[in-house]
C-alpha cells in the first residue's frame, strides 16, 4: 500500500501526493482523446542581440494551434503538467506560477487551463484565455482544454477539487508517476524533485 498525504479541511497546502515515485503499472495514463488549444510566442516579436532575444513589444503576439491531442504533445519527454481551473485564489495561473518558481530543477513545465468555453460565450472565452496566455507564454508552454473532461479524466488528472491547482509528473509515455493538489510546500517540492530525478534516469 502506497501512503499519500491527506487533505486537511480548509488548508490550501499541497495534499494527496505519494511519498515517492509511483510504479508505471499502477499509474494513470493520459487519455488519447483530451484535445487542447495551444498558445506560443510569435517569433516575429523578437530580435536577436548577440545571443540574447529582445522582446519588441510589451504585449506578446500569440501563435495559436487548435485541436492538438495533449498526449501526443507531451509524449517522449518527462514533463511536469500544472493544471488550473482559473478559480481564484488557489487555482488561477498565479498559483500555478508558485509551483513553477519552486521547480527550478525541471526542464519542461506545461500549463493547462481546465476551463472549456461555456455555451454562447466564445468571444469572451477567447479573450480570457488570450489574456492568460499573454502572461505565461514567455515562461512556460500553455494550452487550454477545448471540452469538458470526462468523469474518469477528472479523477485521473486530480481535478476533483477544482479550487486547487493540480501538479502531475508525467513520464515520457504519458503516465502520471507523481501528483499533488494545492499550493507547494517544502515537503511536496522535495518529494517532487526526488521523483523527477529518479524518473529522468529511468
Amino acid at each position: 500500500m502506497i501512503p499519500f498525504k491527506r487533505y486537511v479541511e480548509g488548508s490550501p497546502n499541497a495534499h494527496h501526493y505519494p511519498l515517492g515515485l509511483l510504479p508505471r503499472k499502477i499509474s494513470y495514463k493520459l487519455a488519447g482523446d483530451i484535445i487542447v488549444t495551444s498558445y506560443a510566442l510569435d517569433d516575429r516579436d523578437y530580435r536577436m542581440e548577440g545571443s540574447r532575444r529582445v522582446m519588441l513589444s510589451a504585449l506578446p503576439t500569440l501563435k495559436r494551434t487548435n485541436c492538438e491531442v495533449l498526449l501526443q504533445k507531451l509524449y517522449g519527454k518527462v514533463t511536469v503538467l500544472i493544471i488550473f481551473s482559473g478559480d481564484i485564489p488557489y487555482s488561477d495561473y498565479k498559483s500555478g506560477l508558485e509551483w513553477h518558481r519552486a521547480l527550478d530543477f525541471v526542464d519542461r513545465t506545461h500549463f493547462l487551463l481546465n476551463y472549456p468555453c461555456p455555451v454562447g460565450m466564445s468571444y469572451f472565452h477567447k479573450r480570457y484565455v488570450a489574456s492568460i496566455a499573454s502572461s505565461l507564454v514567455d515562461r512556460v508552454t500553455f494550452s487550454c482544454l477545448t471540452s469538458k473532461l470526462s468523469f474518469e479524466d477528472t479523477i485521473g488528472l486530480h481535478q476533483y477539487r477544482r479550487q486547487f491547482t493540480s501538479v502531475l509528473l508525467l513520464d515520457k509515455f504519458g503516465y502520471i508517476r507523481w501528483h499533488a493538489a494545492g499550493r507547494p510546500t517544502r515537503e511536496s517540492t522535495f518529494l517532487l524533485k526526488e521523483s523527477y530525478e529518479r524518473l529522468v534516469k529511468e
